[in-house]
């Protein structure tokens, strides 16, 4: 037979330890649900005072550029982590995938669309590699996505042999400009 304690340890603490606990459980809350939006806000902030032009609208044109690349590659490892699985080669079939654009426009000088295609294809390629080797071969996806890392980064860096592709012409809607790519 169990002897209970006739001390309730909810009724025994103070009011205000009680409260204290209760407000640090919601901010503990509020972070967990705010995810990495409150760093990004404060991060916001500081670099908003501390470089004065880092809110001009070539800047905030700059970093969604940016967003939308990273973006687009996390849509597609969240399906990955989602399975419970991972990949490390992301990021060297993103460059590899620029590559192949690049090349394809400036190397061969064809016009940018297929360039874009021929740069969809191999990432599609690879990503099919990467798939079949996980699901059908039953290779763990660290180990596949690890050695595709280093096979379409060495990759990359013998088509450019090293050195960055730059300045092709893109034409949208009859105005040329000037983009970098790879």
């Amino acid at each position: 037979m169990e002897k209970k304690s006739p001390i309730d340890p909810e009724k025994s603490m103070p009011q205000q330890r009680h409260s204290i606990y209760l407000g640090a459980a919601r901010v503990g809350s509020f972070l967990r649900t705010a995810g990495v939006g409150v760093p990004l806000v404060i991060l916001w902030v500081f670099l908003a005072i501390s470089a004065p032009n880092f809110l001009t609208l070539t800047n905030l044109g700059n970093l969604s550029v940016q967003f939308a690349v990273i973006g687009a590659l996390a849509i597609g490892t969240t399906a990955v982590i989602i399975c419970r699985e991972i990949d490390l080669s992301i990021g060297a079939i993103e460059g590899f995938c620029a590559v192949v654009a690049a090349s394809f426009a400036v190397t061969l000088g064809l016009p940018w669309p297929i360039a874009v295609l021929a740069a969809i294809a191999a990432g599609a390629l690879v990503g099919s590699f990467n798939g079949v080797m996980v699901t059908v071969v039953g290779v763990p996806s660290f180990v596949v996505t690890l050695g595709t890392l280093g096979i379409v980064g060495g990759v990359a860096l013998v088509i450019t042999g090293g050195r960055s592709i730059t300045a092709f012409q893109m034409s949208i809607n009859g105005s040329d400009r000037v983009v970098f790519m790879a």
